[in-house]
């Protein structure tokens, strides 16, 4: 399998992650920091639980033959008798003790704003541009992430990403609408792909 085969594996195993957080109601609630994101390769386990308490889920998967950590904070609120539910999600990924990819979804109203995906925008992305551009086009990342969870050795990914909940009273079984949009870049920061994942539900 190709990298480009790798790499779709990759953001369907953590997308499947996310849609399973998304599906889990309650959860001590947790703001995501605004103004400073976690620093790839240098925060540490510790250091993330001091900022964001006991995750409410730990678990391990494989990239690229190495072993990591995930840890997991999730809520969501629901309104009784209507269709009403609010969920956030935040998932990191060690290798070891050290932060290698973090990712983060919410369909809270004070969110939309910050994760909506400009399909517009992305569009005037291609291979071959620069990191900086993507980020001047698309703004701030709702995930980042270093190898080995992004393909390349010495490379990086950025992920947008977009979620839209509600719920039919009486049913267990929230509705999720999900959208990503997973950019993966050299270790010269150049970009190598350009992935756009949707999901709506049945």
């Amino acid at each position: 399998m190709g990298p480009r085969g790798n790499l779709k594996m990759k953001i369907v195993a953590i997308l499947l992650l996310v849609s399973f957080l998304a599906a889990c109601t309650g959860g001590r609630e947790f703001v995501k920091p605004e103004n400073e994101a976690p620093v790839l390769a240098s925060t540490t386990y510790d250091q993330i639980v001091k900022s964001y308490g006991e995750p409410r889920r730990t678990g391990t998967l494989t990239r690229n033959g190495v072993a990591l950590r995930t840890v997991t904070y999730s809520h969501a609120v629901a309104i009784p008798f209507s269709t009403k539910l609010s969920t956030r999600a935040m998932v990191f990924v060690f290798e070891g003790n050290t932060l290698v990819s973090y990712d983060y979804a919410s369909s809270f109203e004070e969110d939309r704003n910050a994760v909506n995906i400009d399909d517009e925008k992305v569009n005037q992305l291609a291979k071959g541009d620069k990191k900086s551009k993507v980020l001047a086009i698309l703004g701030k990342p709702t995930g980042e992430a270093i190898h080995p969870v992004a393909p390349a050795k010495g490379g990086s990914l950025v992920r947008y990403s977009y979620m839209s909940t509600y719920r039919i009273p009486f049913n267990p079984v929230p509705r999720v609408t999900r959208k990503s949009v997973t950019i993966a870049f050299d270790a010269n920061d150049i970009v190598t792909e350009i992935t756009s994942t949707e999901t709506k539900p049945n």
